[in-house]
């Protein structure tokens, strides 16, 4: 399946869409310029187990990293991908 994620604003949060149906979700808030908490990652039904998540915290961690600010990843999905891919633990607020 492809995913295209896009940063919906309006609704603070990444939205994962494969042929133009939402299949997921990434809520995040921002507490100060620098940090983005990234509170809720969802999989909606039928679509879990294809890399849905994955594919949306990848995007976000990435877009993140592209903006210069950090992350309070929250969502315990979100720690566990940080976990499994150091390369973005230089994200992560202290």
């Amino acid at each position: 399946m492809e995913i295209t994620v896009v940063d919906s604003l309006d609704n603070n949060r990444f939205e994962g869409y494969a042929d133009g149906t939402l299949v997921g979700f990434l809520n995040y808030s921002r507490r100060d310029p620098t940090v983005v908490a990234l509170t809720h990652a969802e999989t909606l039904h039928p679509h879990g187990g294809q890399g849905v998540a994955s594919a949306i915290t990848k995007f976000a961690l990435d877009a993140i990293r592209a903006e210069g600010v950090l992350v309070r990843p929250s969502c315990p999905f979100v720690a566990g991908y940080i976990a499994d891919n150091p390369a973005y633990a230089d994200l992560v607020a202290r």
